[in-house]
């Protein structure tokens, strides 16, 4: 089954530390998680969930 989830997110981080491509922040935030890192990724608003049950992750 593949599930998608849809949100809106705020990535705060120091951009001393980081790539000045704030894709490639958003992309390793998303990789590594923000457990014990010095950039705090969050969601906020809604967020949609919809299940394929047809497919398989990542296609």
């Amino acid at each position: 089954m593949k599930r998608t989830v849809t949100f809106t997110g705020v990535l705060e981080y120091d951009v001393a530390d980081y790539s000045t491509d704030p894709e490639e922040v958003v992309d390793l935030a998303l990789a590594r998680g923000d457990k014990h890192a010095d950039y705090y990724l969050f969601h906020t608003g809604e967020m949609t969930v919809v299940d394929d049950h047809s497919g398989t992750p990542g296609e």
